[in-house]
Parts: C-alpha cells; sequence; structure tokens
C-alpha cells in the first residue's frame, strides 16, 4: 500500500489518544494533583468556607451568585477557587451543573487539574448523575480538536471527584458514564 505522504501521520481522532484521569477520593487532593477548585455559591446566600471570602466581598468583585456567574480567586494554599454562581440552589437540575462544570473548566484554562465536591446533603440530583454531568461538562469544554503540529497539548490531564466514602462507588460509576 502507498503512503500519501499528505496524510503522513494523520490521526483522525486525537483526543482518544490522551484519555483524562478522573478519580473519586474522600478528600480534597494536594494542590499538586488538582490546581483549581469549583466552589458553588448560591445567590443571596454566603459562600462556602471554602471560599475564604464572605458574600459582601465577592459583591465587591461584581459577583452575586446568579447562574452563570464565575470569579477566580487565589486560594491560600496557592488553589486557584472558582465561585460559580448556581442562583436559586432549588433550581439547580443537571444541566445547570453540566453548565457549571463546563463555566469552570473555561475559568481556569490554564489549569491542567481539576477538582469538585459532591455537594453536602441531598439535591435533586443523584450522586451518579451529578458526577456524570460534572465529567461531561469539563471534558467537552476542554476538548480541542487541531490538525497539525504543536496542537496536541492536552488541556485537561486529571479531574477529582471529591465525595464520601460511602458513596464513592456510585460516583465512580457516573463518573464513568460521563467520560464515556
Amino acid at each position: 500500500m502507498t503512503r500519501h505522504p499528505a496524510r503522513g501521520d494523520f490521526d483522525p481522532i486525537p483526543s482518544a489518544r490522551r484519555r483524562i484521569e478522573v478519580s473519586v477520593t474522600s478528600s480534597l487532593p494536594s494542590v499538586e494533583q488538582a490546581a483549581a477548585l469549583a466552589v458553588p455559591v448560591a445567590s443571596g446566600a454566603e459562600p462556602p468556607a471554602d471560599l475564604g471570602t464572605d458574600a459582601a466581598h465577592l459583591r465587591i468583585a461584581g459577583f452575586t451568585g446568579r447562574a452563570g456567574e464565575h470569579l477566580v480567586v487565589p486560594g491560600a494554599d496557592g488553589r486557584a477557587l472558582v465561585a460559580l454562581g448556581i442562583g436559586d440552589a432549588s433550581t439547580v437540575d443537571e444541566t445547570r451543573v453540566r453548565d457549571l462544570a463546563a463555566d469552570f473548566a473555561r475559568a481556569v484554562p490554564q489549569h491542567r487539574s481539576l477538582a469538585v465536591e459532591l455537594p453536602e446533603g441531598s439535591t435533586a440530583i443523584s450522586p451518579a448523575d451529578f458526577a456524570q454531568v460534572v465529567v461531561e461538562g469539563i471534558v467537552l469544554a476542554r476538548w480541542r480538536y487541531f490538525v497539525g503540529k504543536g496542537g496536541d497539548e492536552p488541556t485537561l490531564t486529571a479531574l477529582t471527584i471529591v465525595a464520601p466514602d460511602d458513596l464513592a462507588d456510585e460516583v465512580r460509576a457516573g463518573a464513568d458514564r460521563g467520560r464515556t
């Protein structure tokens, strides 16, 4: 068979060569393992303690927690903390979570390792569905197709989902569905 010089080493599906490592753990990994953390903030509510600031300081920067807003805050440990506005917490569904995950991934394009914590308490979304749509949103937001030399650098290498040990298997199954 004659090899066509124009086709050379062309790979029509370059993203299939590099799989993103998706892991589930019960505690927040080190900054080296997860350089950025998503921190959801409901409108009109105080942000979680993870963010290290209060709603008044976020408002100074123009962040109110409205759905679709995001603000990158430097963490004391060197990690980028991304405040993600979720709007009214009672209206959060799979589509909103997927969109928030994509916003998170795009807010820190230089970070190649990300972390998301499973929300505490009961929500309308099961832990497996939450993990699935988080992985889908982040992976799709970071996916790039580039033909040519030098464009094959990964934009994301690792995603960690932090969940309690008793939910780890369920979260892992959802994350696997999302990656697929």
